[in-house]
């Protein structure tokens, strides 16, 4: 008599079975394949833990992509940022050498306008 347990196909050993040490010439083969599932509910406990484990994977992806995307978000808003900042001071370091060229236009104005009140003082003053 032969029994194998837990494969449909036959054993999942090779080499065969140890023979009994009793008289008659029959033995046993017990040999229990622990990677796959003996009854059609375990068959089935196995494969709803390997549909969750996929979707908790799948879900861990689209994790992963949406923070990337994110990440990927921010960056570019940080950036923007930046170049606005930078456009704000080129456009103060404009606005103040403007204002310093006026200053500087006014004085050399005011210069002018003071050589012009010497001379006709001199003027003056000579005769």
């Amino acid at each position: 008599m032969e029994v194998y347990i837990g494969e449909l196909e036959g054993p999942s050993f090779s080499g065969g079975c140890d023979s009994g040490s009793s008289s008659d010439s029959q033995f046993v083969c017990v040999e229990e394949d622990a990677t796959r599932p003996h009854t059609r509910e375990e068959e089935e406990e196995v494969e709803e833990e390997e549909m969750e484990e996929e979707e908790e994977e799948e879900m861990e992806e689209e994790e992963e992509m949406e923070e990337e995307e994110v990440e990927e978000e921010v960056e570019v808003v940080e950036e923007e940022e930046m170049e606005e900042e930078e456009e704000v001071e080129e456009e103060e370091e404009m606005e103040e050498e403007e204002v310093e060229e006026e200053e500087e236009v006014e004085e050399e104005g005011v210069r002018w306008a003071n050589g012009d009140s010497m001379a006709r003082l001199k003027r003056v003053s000579d005769t």
